[in-house]
């Protein structure tokens, strides 16, 4: 028995450990490649960050093949032994030259399979491809590809706001490259912050996110940029009756695999719709700039990345006021996978800055808030074969200053500094069974997958300490997938403007609001806590999904806008919930691409007066994005694209509600209580709305958009790309508001052709 008990242990201990990483030409990750250990005939899959791990190997000597769609079969050899018992492999793929290569265009725009390694229920991945394809007012933008995501609603085009799943925008955490950007679209919403061209990957969490995101109780979006050209200079530049930009990328020739990136994009919206389109009621006074430039260094696993971005937003209303905004950060991130260890580590460190002024000739003095902080962590990763434990430890930073005058003359002002702590851990536990098939490769069949996580979360202002447990999971068949998420979420930022205001020009921002103390709170954080159950059906090259997903908000802070005296309180606290089903499917094939959603959404919230529908309650929503490629293939040192491409897109939408109008009356400033003198007094003009808060509907909106591209090369390097757009191409009259006071009707976007030509190198 002694014996028996020493060969295990010595057994054991004669095992050891084989990872590695898989990079592509460009030094991005190859994706779900899948790693055959030989003799052994033991395999796995490579990760989202593109590693791969064996565990539990005996001593020895193996060989390594790696295949994937796409590229060339690479083969390593690689030895364990009881002084070096972790190997580590970093191995960089070719990109396998065939005719078919449409093919591989199409790979690379959307996921149209089910991933049974992740679990996909409430998030959805956009690729620079995919909003390529969109037809677009100046440019192809993330913020304009957001609106066709399912369970997003938009509220205009000019100062309206997006809204992700029944939360408000500032319950949605946007990252860029892991800072956190404070207003990631500009005031005319049909632009974000981020150029296109730039983009690696945007995933859009919706509900139900793992722990390693926290302080936001909505939504997520995180964005990351790719690295600049290691092996050749490259750029673009485009120009179209909105917006022109340009980037350059290249390697940096002093240290070896290294590059940078720099882009610039200018809006000149308001100076060239009068002369471009007359017919316009009123002229779009929107003016934004925008700025980004990356320094890589190291390609793969071991990477240190750092970034600078500026973006300047201004419209000018001319006797209704002057809005301005500036805002600014810097960061870097860092990973390493160490040789002879079985950790990988990853890290951030960012600086951003937000300043907001609104001058209005009608207010006594101008509006005014900024915010500016610091973010930070470290994480920890190890993996085990299909498995991964990963832990965080996190700090944030911020501070606040915010001053407002309404039209009593009562002043809101807030100085105010706070840091948070958090610390996460997460673990994914993949059931995966191996398979030989008749031809002798070996087969990976991924199960199930579950997603255990758990974040604390220290808010120091407040001293209070919280605890958010997360789950997700996923269950796969031969062709369908079930799949679920849940989870309790905290923030403690509040909007300094209303979540009842259509059009929201001025952005203001608070934390750690004092609460108004006559209602007995359990804590004076905002919380909210989903609930997500979906499924996907694979049917042929069509992938269908559907999701129903339920959010409570059991606590909100919101501005008080009935405070008529001083000792009033500056904000209230409301609950809530939100609940909706959404459907989508996607096709695609060498030349189409077909992606269709609709959502039906339900919203409501209480103040403890009254329950009513907020703003953004769009019981219906629809879009069809439909792409078609011809013409053969163009393909550059850098590039491969078709020669022609059309797209179209359709979107309808339910009314949205709002407060109707009863009448006008004469309001009078009693600021000196009976003392005032209301008799002499020159009161102004009110409007006296219903009671029955958004108690009616506005009519649908719906609209068509189609596009059209051309495409040449020039020499063997040079691309240029031709562009006609044209929006609302049935001129559809869409209401976006009327002002009760002139009863004046301002509509949406009308017909907008427009040209474009880019470019690349």
């Amino acid at each position: 028995m002694r014996t028996l008990w020493l060969g295990l242990v010595s057994l054991i201990w004669a095992q050891g450990t084989i990872r590695g990483s898989v990079i592509d030409n460009e030094g991005e990750p190859v994706v779900g490649a899948q790693v055959l250990l030989l003799p052994l005939q033991k395999g796995t899959l490579t990760n989202p960050e593109g590693l791969f791990s064996f565990t539990g190997v005996p001593f020895g000597s193996y060989k390594l093949r790696v295949t994937a769609l796409g590229i060339d079969t690479i083969w390593a050899e690689v030895s364990i032994d009881k002084r070096h018992p972790v190997a580590t492999l970093k191995l960089q793929a070719t990109t396998r030259d065939i005719e078919m290569q449409a093919v591989e265009i199409t790979e690379s725009l959307a996921p149209t399979r089910i991933d049974p390694t992740r679990v996909t229920v409430a998030v959805t991945p956009i690729s620079p491809r995919q909003v390529l394809l969109l037809p677009s007012f100046g440019v192809p933008d993330v913020a304009q590809y957001l609106q066709v995501l399912p369970g997003v609603v938009f509220t205009g085009d000019q100062g309206g706001q997006l809204y992700i799943r029944g939360g408000t925008p500032i319950q949605n955490l946007t990252l860029l490259d892991g800072a956190i950007v404070y207003s990631p679209f500009h005031t005319l919403s049909l632009f974000s912050l981020f150029e296109t061209d730039l983009l690696r990957q945007v995933n859009v969490y919706s509900a139900g996110f793992g722990a390693e995101y926290g302080g936001r109780i909505s939504s997520v979006i995180d964005i990351r940029t790719r690295a600049g050209d290691f092996e050749r200079l490259g750029g673009r530049v485009y120009a179209t009756p909105f917006v022109a930009g340009a980037s350059l990328e290249g390697p940096t020739y002093l240290l070896r695999h290294s590059s940078w990136l720099v882009s610039a994009r200018q809006g000149y919206i308001q100076q060239a719709t009068p002369r471009l389109y007359p017919y316009l009621r009123d002229s779009l006074p929107f003016q934004f700039q925008d700025l980004y430039a990356k320094a890589t260094f190291g390609r793969g696993p071991d990477q240190l990345q750092v970034f600078g971005f500026r973006q300047t937003d201004r419209v000018d209303l001319g006797p209704n006021g002057l809005n301005r905004w500036t805002q600014w950060g810097t960061g870097l991130t860092f990973a390493n996978l160490p040789s002879g260890t079985r950790v990988r580590i990853t890290g951030n460190l960012a600086y951003s800055r937000f300043a907001n002024t609104f001058e209005d000739p009608r207010e006594l003095r101008p509006r005014y808030s900024t915010i500016g902080g610091f973010n930070g962590g470290f994480t920890f990763s190890y993996l085990f074969g299909a498995d991964e434990l990963a832990y965080a430890v996190e700090v944030r930073g911020f501070s606040t200053d915010f001053l407002f005058t309404n039209g009593l003359g009562f002043i809101t002002q807030q100085k105010q500094s706070t840091t948070e702590f958090a610390a996460y851990a997460r673990y994914l536990k993949a059931f995966r069974r191996q398979e030989i098939g008749p031809d002798g490769e070996v087969r990976l069949l991924t199960r199930a997958v579950i997603e255990p996580s758990l974040r604390l979360h220290f808010y120091n202002t407040y001293g209070y300490f919280s605890i958010e447990p997360r789950l997700r999971a996923k269950y796969t068949g031969t062709q369908w997938s079930l799949q679920a998420a849940a989870g309790r979420y905290t923030q403690n930022w509040v909007a300094a403007v209303s979540d009842r205001d259509v059009v929201i020009l001025f952005q203001g921002f608070l934390t750690a609001p004092e609460l108004p103390a006559n209602r007995q709170l359990a804590h004076p954080l905002q919380e909210a806590y989903h609930l997500t159950l979906g499924g996907e059906y694979q049917l042929g090259p069509t992938l269908l999904a559907l999701e129903g997903w339920y959010k409570r908000f059991t606590q909100l802070t919101i501005v008080n806008r009935e405070r008529l005296f001083p000792e009033d309180p500056t904000f209230l606290t409301e609950i809530g919930y939100a609940y909706g089903i959404d459907f989508s499917m996607r096709y695609q094939s060498s030349q189409w691409y077909v992606y269709g959603t609709y959502s039906y959404q339900y919203n409501r919230r209480s103040d403890f007066r009254q329950t009513y529908f907020p703003l953004w309650d769009r019981r219906h929503t629809a879009n069809w994005l439909l792409a078609y490629r011809w013409g053969g293939l163009l393909t550059t040192a850098r590039l491969r694209e078709s020669r022609w491409e059309c797209s179209l897109r359709w979107t309808l939408g339910s009314g949205l509600p709002f407060t109707q109008t009863l009448g006008f009356f004469e309001k009078l400033l009693l600021l000196q209580g009976s003392q005032s003198p209301y008799p002499s007094q020159q009161g102004q003009l009110a409007v006296l709305l219903s009671p029955h808060y958004n108690a009616a509907r506005l009519p649908a909106y719906h609209r068509l958009d189609l596009m059209v591209k051309r495409r040449w090369r020039i020499g063997s390097a040079f691309l240029i790309e031709a562009n006609f757009t044209l929006l609302n191409a049935y001129n559809r009259p869409n209401l976006f508001y009327i002002d009760r006071i002139s009863a004046r009707r301002y509509n949406q976007l009308p017909i907008l052709p427009s040209l474009g030509l880019t470019g690349s190198w």
